[in-house]
Formats: structure tokens, C-alpha cells, sequence
């Protein structure tokens, strides 16, 4: 609960002017609640959370760490968004495993594949924000 002090309105200053018991501004206890949208992301994102937190500590308690990475970033306000986002995630992990997997197989040299490692990083924060499937694939690699 917030308390926050509000001006009062013209009605119930001349009501209360009337009684002479307040001035002008009356202390008022006010429940803020974020808006209902938000609340329910909130709320799906806590249970996403925390379902992925017991996926991890059942599945490898060491090396789950991207099943909450995951759930952090996947999950959007909206429904719609967070299946886009999904799909997308989904997309570019694959693409990414079978791109690296090719640029391994080709390149066997250490020197190379830390110049793709270090061009995928960059391509992962270059794209990040405007083409997840591609930033996704890029941080796969």
C-alpha cells in the first residue's frame, strides 16, 4: 500500500470546508497495482522461471544456466510475441548448430574458428535487437 497525498477535489472541499474539519489536501491510502497486462507477464514469467529452475537442478545442476537464459529471453508480454520469439529462438539455434557444425568440419584450424567465433559475436550484438533468428544463430555458433 502507498500513501500519497492528492489534492481534493473542488465537490468534497466545499463539503469539507462545510464541516471545517480538513484544508486543503487530504492524506489518501491508494493500492497501486501495475496494470493487468503487466501483472500477467509478470506473473508468467515468475512460473516460467521457475519451472526451468527445477528442469535445471533435475537435469545438470551445473551447466542448466541457459534453460533460465532461455526463459528470460523468450518470454514477452504477449502471447503472440513470445511464440514469435520462440520460433525464432528455435530457428536460429538450429541454424547455428548446423552452420557451425559445417564451419568445424571445414575449417579445422584453431586460428579460424576463433576468427568465425569472434565474427559471430559480432554479428550477435550487431542484430540482437532487429534479427533475433540471426543473432541467435550467431551466439550458437
Amino acid at each position: 500500500m502507498i500513501l500519497s497525498v492528492e489534492p481534493v477535489s473542488k465537490a468534497l472541499k466545499e463539503s469539507i470546508s462545510a464541516t471545517g474539519t480538513i484544508g486543503h489536501f487530504v492524506l489518501v491510502a491508494v493500492l497501486k497495482l501495475p496494470p493487468l497486462n503487466e501483472f500477467r507477464h509478470a506473473l508468467r514469467l515468475s512460473a516460467a522461471l521457475l519451472a526451468g529452475y527445477g528442469l535445471l537442478h533435475w537435469i545438470h545442476p551445473q551447466q542448466g544456466y541457459w534453460i533460465l537464459l532461455t526463459t528470460l529471453f523468450v518470454c514477452r508480454p504477449s502471447y503472440g510475441a513470445t511464440r514469435l520469439r520462440l520460433v525464432q529462438r528455435v530457428g536460429g539455434t538450429l541454424i547455428g548448430l548446423v552452420l557451425g557444425w559445417a564451419l568445424i568440419s571445414l575449417f579445422p584450424d584453431p586460428l579460424l574458428q576463433s576468427l568465425f567465433a569472434v565474427a559471430a559475436g559480432v554479428v550477435f550484438f550487431t542484430n540482437r535487437t532487429t534479427r533475433y533468428t540471426l543473432a541467435t544463430a550467431a551466439i550458437t555458433l
